[in-house]
């Protein structure tokens, strides 16, 4: 027998990196009565880092770990016992050509009981082998303080479901591993140092699957490009993409018999596969086996029904439609879409069909099918008109009626109203015009414009399913909920009934009927979403345990797939409002107005109404001390939202952004609390909105005696189901703190700011600020990495570098960061990006509050003393020569030429031909031009020729139409005899002038 040779690189453990995910390494860490921990998912989704940082976590703590990174030279048994023992560091070790499994256990069982990690990576590489086997032995027969984690591209083969049964298996899947959009954005900003927008975040997470080594590719395609060039490189990531291809093709088709690739090929045009479809499409039997394979050895193939249906992962299928049209060219790849779509159709599944055909280019099948699929409420919303000709869409009145849908489902509802308007034109038939109308009906009701008067005439109460919830917004009905609920209700009537229990602030009553929408499996797509999504900020408002912004992300995935966008950009806002109440950071609450800027530019009023309401109670719970300034602060997002829930003539919601408002108002002890919460409270009673009316009394309570306990509030009848909600705004998120004069685990007392003795002040840093020729930020000479900002944030701290130590008024800054923005959005944009520095500055060791300091209105850059901006380093070394040449001190040359040594370049180029800077940009570069021809002159004067003439060639390089320095360089060419020289610096002269004359005239 071989002696197998034990390589130690196998079992070097790596060093931990890539993005820290708490919700995974928690899973791993947590004390548990498993036997095995298992982490089985396709190459490239994060396995081994997922168990690195988890090692390198255990390690931090003492445990002992060992790593064994398996390879397919591995497969017998003393090989793997090698490796295994010199792992474990065991001493005497196993024969190295005999040594079995149970050797290694017998010398753990003879060891002291510490406890103890062993790691084995890439298990796939020896399955069905002795080493597998000897594996499983180890798995069941090693000591109790020995744990095992597993990382393997497919299910090791030992008894597995035993082990899963008896709750000895710890399992992360690949859905596990899969990155949500939250996470990718934050993996951008702190991994990869180069941010995404929120919208190009959640596109690459759809595009990808959040698929790890995806992320990584695409970091690696587009690294160094700007946020632009990456945001549409997003749409180029799939199949497209070089890396991708040739990652996938390296290590997930590169491992399939020929025969399975073609398989994968051919299907990818079926997109939902079965066995039968698959047998039909390619003339053979045993497809279901194939497809099983697949799914078992984890190559981008899932199942969600056990088996009945499965599909490929988005980026493999990407790539496999990119690889057809490759290996069978366009027509070739064209006649496998026309005869998927033509076995899709016959089998019922119009929605594949009309992608299918629309990727034949079969123009005429794809509008024959929308028209066969009739005007039902799911008809034709399939958004493969975005495939379609412009022209055709135009003209085509099914065409046009799936694009009003397409507006719908986007939140775009004064568009979709001009749409359905557009397709009812197009065809001269009763049931079709009829169909137009009910739906443009529907969405002009929800747009405020002309469906309003045929809601509430009673016209069209019964057609839609949202009526009820469109005039509970404008006043909620005296009965809402009538007693003997029950599931015969039909769901969408339920998921109505559910929404406007949560419009009037019976939360538990909503939650009751609204789960009953979750539990009903036959409930469409749209109302289960929107039923989850309204049980998710139940759970918000009551600060219910568990990962609620995890969920809302799933809801914003599931949308996506769902083809909703504006519940998927809802959700996602929500999620980032409640990251960044409960785990406060700057940039979370830009993602959420950039989200809200997203709904104002896609047309969905709706949507930036409720986000922009979000906003301002994730803003206030986040920041206790928060400003209630009435431009600026956080009475002003609340006073915003109120504005646009009127805009859509929604009293009811208005209401509630104004009592929000009037309780964190109240729970900071500001003025204006009683004549706001006097208003909404009787508003309130008139539209019979019972919530916002006693979160309104409650905040008159609260302003009326300050010194009341929180706990007293919430405990009164008024509060109902608010006692939460009020909590949440005056005492912020988390666990309850007992107040002044309450009982541990109550309920906080009144909302009062307590005063702690300042820290010890520390020794003052030594701060510099660079301008010139690029902007740099240094503390004690280390340099701060400005890569967690986001764009506008750094380019606040350029425009206050400009005048450190001065005050700039809050609307000049806003005026210079967001040109043409409304004053409020803007002034709340500001403000996050103020936080956001403040936070970059704490980090870099400085007092954030202090240093970018607000009075009133305006805003400074104040920098502690000693410290040192080189702009204005630079002109006061000029002056400092200056006074020297008046004296004729000899000195003068040298204090000028330091001077000039700080202009390094064109101040703040990052800012470009922005406004701000242009003026104090050229400023700058012509006085160091003229200084430049000063020295010129100072060095002739000393006889320093060759000093001389580098000072003037600098001057006309600063500033071409620089005359002066012109003249010296031909001079001292002259002087140094080189005439050829001179001619040329006259020559060039000469054409700066001509140039000068002709931008003049």
């Amino acid at each position: 027998m071989t002696r197998p040779v034990v390589l130690t690189e196998k079992l070097r453990r790596p060093e931990p990196g890539g993005l820290g995910r708490r919700r995974l390494e928690e899973l791993l860490t947590a004390p548990s009565e498993s036997r095995l921990d298992l982490v089985v998912a396709p190459p490239g989704s994060g396995k081994t880092t997922l168990l690195a940082r988890v090692a390198a976590a255990a390690d931090a703590a003492g445990t002992a770990v060992a790593w064994y990174r398996i390879t397919a030279d591995d497969v017998t048994e003393p090989a793997f016992v090698a490796h295994l023992a010199r792992a474990l560091r065991l001493d005497p070790a196993p024969d190295a050509e005999t040594g079995v499994v149970t050797d290694v256990l017998e010398s753990l069982d003879a060891l002291p009981v510490t406890p103890a990690i062993v790691v084995f990576d890439d298990v796939h590489e020896i399955a069905g082998s002795a080493a597998e086997r000897a594996l499983e032995q180890f798995v069941q027969l090693r000591p109790r303080h020995l744990r095992v984690l597993v990382g393997s591209r497919r299910p090791p083969e030992m008894n597995i479901p035993r082990l899963r049964v008896s709750g000895h298996l710890r399992e992360i899947t690949s859905d596990d591993l899969r990155f949500r959009s939250w996470e990718v954005e934050e993996l951008f900003i702190s991994v990869f140092r180069e941010p995404l927008s929120p919208e190009s975040a959640a596109a690459l997470t759809r595009r990808t699957g959040g698929w790890a080594a995806g992320l990584q590719l695409f970091h690696l395609a587009t690294s160094g490009r700007s946020a632009v060039d990456r945001g549409r490189a997003v749409d180029d990531l799939g199949g497209r993409s070089k890396l991708v291809r040739s990652y996938l093709a390296r290590n997930v088709l590169a491992e399939l018999p020929e025969e399975h690739r073609h398989f994968l090929l051919r299907t990818c045009t079926l997109g939902t596969l079965t066995g039968p479809l698959c047998d039909e499409l390619l003339g053979v039997t045993g497809s279901s086996t194939v497809l099983d394979e697949l799914e078992h050895r984890q190559l981008f193939t899932s199942s969600d029904d056990d088996g009945q249906t499965f599909r490929y992962h988005e980026v493999l299928r990407t790539h496999l439609e990119w690889a057809l049209v490759q290996e069978y060219g366009a027509a070739g790849a064209r006649e496998w879409y026309s005869r998927s779509a033509t076995l899709l159709e016959s089998v019922g599944d119009r929605r594949a069909a009309v992608r299918a055909f629309a990727r034949a280019e079969d123009w005429g099948a794809v509008g024959r099918l929308l028209q066969v699929g009739g005007t039902g409420p799911d008809a034709g919303a399939t958004g493969t008109d975005l495939l379609l000709p412009a022209a055709v869409v135009e003209h085509d009145p099914w065409l046009s009626l799936a694009q009003a849908r397409r507006r719908v489902r986007e939140g775009a509802l004064p568009a979709a109203v001009d749409r359905f308007r557009q397709a009812e034109s197009l065809l001269d038939e009763p049931d079709f015009r009829d169909a137009c109308r009910r739906e443009r009906s529907v969405a002009a009701m929800w747009a405020s414009t002309d469906g309003m008067s045929w809601a509430v005439d009673g016209r069209g109460e019964s057609r839609h399913w949202s009526i009820p919830i469109r005039l509970a917004t404008r006043r909620l009905p005296a009965a809402r909920l009538p007693a003997g609920t029950t599931t015969q209700v039909p769901a969408p009537n339920r998921l109505a009934r559910g929404v406007i229990e949560l419009l009037a602030g019976e939360f538990d009553g909503a939650r009751a009927v609204l789960d009953t929408v979750l539990a009903d499996r036959g409930a469409e797509s749209t109302h289960r979403l929107l039923a989850d999504l309204a049980v998710t900020v139940i759970d918000l408002i009551a600060q219910q345990a568990g990962d609620l912004s995890g969920r809302l992300g799933q809801i914003a995935l599931d949308a996506e797939v769902a083809g909703l966008p504006w519940i998927a950009r809802l959700a996602r806002g929500l999620g980032e409002c409640a990251l960044a109440a409960t785990e406060p950071s700057a940039w979370r609450l830009a993602v959420c107005l950039d989200l809200i800027e997203e709904c104002e530019e896609t047309g969905d009023d709706w949507g930036a109404a409720l986000l922009t309401l979000a906003a301002a109670v994730a803003g206030v719970v986040a920041d206790p001390a928060a400003e209630a300034a009435e431009s600026g602060g956080f009475a002003a997002g609340f006073a915003d939202a109120a504005a646009r829930f009127r805009r859509l003539e929604a009293p009811v919601p208005a209401l509630w952004a104004e009592a929000l408002q009037a309780c964190a108002l109240a729970g900071r002890h500001l003025p204006g609390v009683a004549e706001l919460a006097g208003r909404v409270s009787g508003a309130a009673r008139g539209a019979q909105a019972a919530g916002p009316q006693a979160l309104a009394q409650l905040a008159l309570l609260l302003a009326a005696a300050p010194d009341t306990a929180l706990s007293d509030l919430t405990s009164l009848p008024a509060a109902g189901n608010l006692g939460h909600t009020l909590a949440l705004l005056v005492a912020g998120p988390g666990p309850a703190r007992p107040g002044p004069g309450s009982v541990a685990g109550e309920m906080p007392g009144p909302a009062t700011v307590t005063v702690t003795a300042p820290p010890e002040q520390a020794e003052p840093r030594m701060v510099r600020l660079r301008c010139l020729g690029g902007f740099a930020l240094e503390t004690d000479g280390r340099t701060v990495d400005l890569g967690a900002l986001r764009p506008r944030a750094r380019a606040l701290l350029r425009l206050l570098a400009l005048t450190p130590n001065r005050d700039v008024h809050r609307e000049q800054l806003v005026d210079a960061l967001w040109p043409g923005a409304d004053l409020t959005v803007g002034t709340r944009r500001l403000q996050v990006a103020v936080s956001s520095v403040r936070q970059l500055l704490e980090q870099a060791g400085l007092p954030g509050t202090e240093v970018l300091s607000r009075r009133g209105d305006a805003y400074r850059l104040a920098l502690p003393p000693g410290s040192e901006v080189d702009v204005e380093a630079f002109e006061h070394g000029l002056d400092d020569a200056d006074r020297a040449a008046r004296r004729a001190d000899p000195a003068a040359a040298d204090l000028r030429a330091a001077a000039l040594g700080r202009y390094r370049g064109d101040l703040l180029p990052e800012d470009g031909p922005a406004d701000y800077v242009v003026g104090e940009r050229d400023r700058l570069r012509v006085l160091a031009a003229t200084a430049a021809a000063t020295l010129a002159q100072e060095y002739r004067a000393l006889g320093q020729i060759r000093p001389a003439v580098a000072a003037a060639r600098q001057s006309v390089q600063l500033d071409r139409y620089q005359d002066l320095g012109w003249q010296l360089l031909a001079e001292l060419h002259r002087d140094a005899g080189d005439d050829s020289a001179a001619a040329r610096a006259r020559r060039d002269h000469a054409a700066a002038q001509a140039e000068l004359e002709l931008e003049t005239t």
